[in-house]
Formats: structure tokens, sequence, C-alpha cells
């Protein structure tokens, strides 16, 4: 017997799915708290959500950019996340609990996304468990505990996915086949919209109708226009910046250390003892193709009028091809590998390497054996995943203690037109009110001086040396390493902070 006979059908993993929901849901509101990691993506979002809800200038965030790190973020980032979180901005104001429901929603919505596009693909047992196993993974629960663009932009990837699904034939009034067509190209932007990786949506659903010779056919064209005018539109009206500071360090030693990077990466989320890691990567990429493989051959075979190798590309799944231009795109680009990176295609990995394991169970006539086992084996790992799992910002994060009396402060005795200089520029504009910025991380003392005066920064907030935003600092921007300037004073001090006026700062030529 099948492990599909072991249900009714379809209906029975519905069900299981919508309880999971409810149950992941109630968890995820229940479990809010009022603080906030001090990662600062997060205060960018919220301060584009407040411009928004004011009416003010969508760009306009306090953070004065640093072109010599742009590595810490753009000046602006698309509206999508900032679109979602406005309304709630203006109801409730910088209320995090508040804000981390449009996180929970998205992530609710976006593991029932994954159920849906992968139910008809892999089939309604390895789409659950895909959804169960990416939505209990300690670094996608951690989504409920920030203000986050990740889980919009899942939810609305994988909505276009499934979107793309509904083609009315040719034979249907063109209207609706068009329609069909713009409603996948709204949601393939709304995902651009929120992380502009996004844009690989769209050469997938490109590489997937060109795969499948249908080129010639509206719908992709439909696709592709209205996304385009929607970015078009975006860039008309709000004018934004890019990583375009970044993107000009490419090189090839750089793509082959994001393919050993982006390894490690998939290691680290599913990780194993020692080096017996970096065998997990490849563990999965095996099942994955297999799950591939035979989703792959059951569409050449209703696509049988074709033959040789057209038939086998046209009948690679379109979740394949973005997973493949996704990574593609996270390899050659100049960013360091990080493992949150591949969370978005995440759930797709992870319903074919099930759908693999369950294809090899039923050939091997495992099923009755290996059934029970593997779904013991399965809670005991993610039971050991958890108890791993670190401890998030101790120190209370962004919304401390002594954060509050530091903010506090810095409202009463900065003037307004005055700029700060921060390990976390982003959430300290955000939560002062002041313009803020970050020293570059490859310079010298003078010339960091120097740009303190170009910038027009007056005052320098640094940390205590046990404070995890320790090591952001240089010797010389250290707890007392500001004392070797001349003419900077100790304004406010706490066990966390302390508050500097710079004073005047000769500027001088830098390199």
């Amino acid at each position: 017997m099948s492990f599909s006979a072991r249900f009714k059908g379809t209906e029975s993993f519905a069900v299981l799915m919508l309880l999971f929901l409810v149950g992941y849901g109630a968890a995820a509101v229940a479990t809010r708290t009022s603080q906030h990691v001090w990662g600062d993506d997060w205060a960018q979002y919220v301060n584009h959500a407040r411009n928004i809800a004011s009416d003010r200038d969508y760009n306009d965030t306090g953070y004065m950019f640093n072109r010599q790190r742009p590595n810490i973020g753009p000046p602006s980032y698309p509206p999508g996340t900032a679109l979602l979180l406005a309304p709630v901005e203006h109801w409730a104001g910088l209320d995090i609990k508040a804000l981390k429901l449009v996180s929970i929603g998205c992530l609710v919505l976006a593991l029932a996304a994954v159920f849906l596009v992968h139910a008809g693909s892999v089939g309604p047992m390895a789409a659950l468990a895909a959804s169960l196993l990416f939505g209990l993974h300690p670094q996608v629960w951690e989504y409920i505990g920030s203000v986050l663009s990740e889980p919009p932009f899942i939810l609305f990837s994988l909505a276009a996915l499934i979107a793309a699904r509904w083609r009315p034939g040719l034979a249907a009034k063109m209207g609706w086949h068009l329609a069909s067509g713009v409603v996948v190209g709204l949601l393939a932007y709304a995902a651009f919209a929120c992380r502009s990786i996004g844009i690989t949506l769209l050469a997938a659903l490109f590489l997937y109708e060109f795969a499948g010779g249908r080129l010639r056919r509206p719908w992709i064209w439909a696709v592709l226009i209205s996304a385009a005018a929607c970015m078009l539109l975006q860039s008309a009206m709000l004018g934004l910046a890019d990583y375009s500071e970044e993107l000009s360090q490419r090189s090839l030693m750089r793509v082959l250390v994001n393919v050993g990077g982006y390894w490690e990466s998939m290691a680290f989320l599913l990780p194993l003892s020692g080096r017996l890691s970096l065998v997990t990567p490849a563990m999965v990429i095996l099942l994955a193709g297999v799950g591939t493989y035979v989703v792959a051959c059951r569409n050449r075979e209703l696509q049988s009028h074709l033959a040789g190798w057209r038939s086998w590309v046209e009948a690679v799944p379109l979740e394949i091809w973005y997973l493949l231009c996704y990574v593609g795109a996270l390899i050659v680009l100049p960013f360091a590998p990080n493992s949150r990176y591949l969370l978005p295609v995440f759930p797709i990995i992870l319903a074919f390497a099930v759908y693999g394991g369950i294809v090899l169970a039923n050939a091997l006539r495992w099923q009755r054996v290996v059934t029970a086992p593997a779904v013991i084996l399965s809670v005991a790992y993610y039971i050991v995943l958890w108890r791993h799992e670190p401890a998030i910002d101790p120190q209370g994060g962004a919304f401390c203690e002594d954060c509050q009396e530091l903010y506090s402060t810095i409202k009463s005795r900065v003037a307004a037109d005055k700029a700060v200089a921060f390990a976390k520029p982003r959430a300290l504009a955000l939560l002062t009110d002041r313009h803020s910025w970050i020293w570059s991380d490859k310079r010298s003392a003078a010339e960091t001086w120097s740009e303190f005066a170009a910038t027009g920064v007056s005052y320098l907030v640094t940390v205590n040396p046990s404070h995890e935003l320790a090591p952001i600092y240089p010797s010389f921007l250290s707890w007392d390493g500001w004392r070797s300037r001349a003419g900077a004073t100790l304004v406010f001090e706490n066990a966390s902070f302390r508050l500097i006026e710079i004073g005047q700062v000769d500027a001088v030529s830098n390199p």
C-alpha cells in the first residue's frame, strides 16, 4: 500500500493542514513580545511605513547611507513590506507587538501556500510534510518575533506559482487568458516589491514558457508587461536607491566563495554532528533530485508528443525553475552567503526531498517499515534543533531599558538638525527621530574622524565592551577609545551606552 492510500484523499491532508495553521497562528500570536532584535532592516521597513501612513517623503527615514559601507543596507527599500505595515503603524503607532502581526499573518498564509503549490506536483502528503518541516524550523519560527520582509516575500512568490497553474486555454475568451497573466504578473511584482530578488520569479516563468515552446502565446507577455509596468511605476513614484555599490564588487572568486558558502548555509539549516553537516546538503539535494526526476517523468508522459531533450526540459516543474533561478542569483550576487537567503526557497527543496524519500521507499517496498521511524526521527531531530537554537539578544535587543534611556536622552539633548553615529543607524533613526550614520569599517582613525566632519555627524553612541554590538566598533570608537579624540565630550552614560559629542572635527581629504 502506498503512503497516500493510508488516507482517503487530499481532503484529509487539507484538514490536517488547516488544523496545523490554526494552532501555529494561535501559538505565534500568543508568544509575541514587545522586544525586537537589533538587526535594523526592520527599522527601515517601519520608517518607510510611517512615511506612507503620514504622507511624508517615502525615502526620508533619517538613515544616512555610507557608500563606503553599503552592506548595512541601501538608502531605501522596495515598498512591499512597508505597504503592509503602514495600516498597522497608522492605527497602532510604533507598537512592535502589533507590527509583528503582519509577519505572523503572512507566514501562516505562506505555509498554506507551501501546501497548495506542491500538492499538485509532489502530492498532498509530501506537501503537508514540507509545510510542517518548514514552519516548525527554528529559524522560520523566528519570523514571528521580527518585522521582516521574508514572510510576505515567500507568500507572494508562492501565490504567483499557484496562480500560474490556473491558465484558461486559448479556446477560452482571450480576456480571461490575459487576465490570468495580469494576476500572476501583479503577484510576481508584489514579491519583487518585498525583496528585489523576486525578479527571479519572472525569469523562472519566462524560462518555463520558453521550455514549453509557449512564448508566442499572450499569457507570458501579460505576466511580464504587467510586472514591468508596476516596477516602472514604482521607480517613477518613489525613486528608490539600489544595491549598485555592492553589485560593483562582482568577481569570479566571489561566485566560488558563494557556492561554498551556500553549501554551508544548507548544512546550517539542517545540521548534523561535526563535519557530517557538510553531508546534509548532498543528502537533501539527492532526494530532491529523485523527486524532481519522478515529477518530470510524469509530466513528460503527459507531453508525449514531444521527443528527445525538449520533452525533458519542458517536463521540469515550474517550482524547480524558480528554485534554480533564485539560487543562481544568490551565487552570482556579491552578498555574503547567509542561511536566511535560502529560507524563501527552502520549502521547495523540502517538498521535493520528502517526495524523493517517499518514491524511494515505495520503490524498495519499505513504506511499511520506514513510515513510523521516519516520523519519529524527524520529530526527534527537530527537538534537538530547538534545544541547540541560540538565545536571541539576551541583553534585550533594541527595546531594552538602557536603550530606552538612551533614546530619551538623544531626543532631549541632541538638536533635530544634528546627526548621530551608531552601530545600528536605522534603528536609532526610527527610535529617536534623528539622522543616524555608521562609519566605514576599513578606515583609519584620522580618516574616520574626517568622515564624521564630511557627513556632518556631531555625536557618537558607543557601547560597553560586553555588549553584543561591541565588535562592530573599531578601537578608536570603543567604550574608552573615543577619549583619544581632542574635543570629544561625554554627554550621557549608563551601563550599556555612552553618548559623546564629537565637537569640531577638521575635515581632511580621504583617499
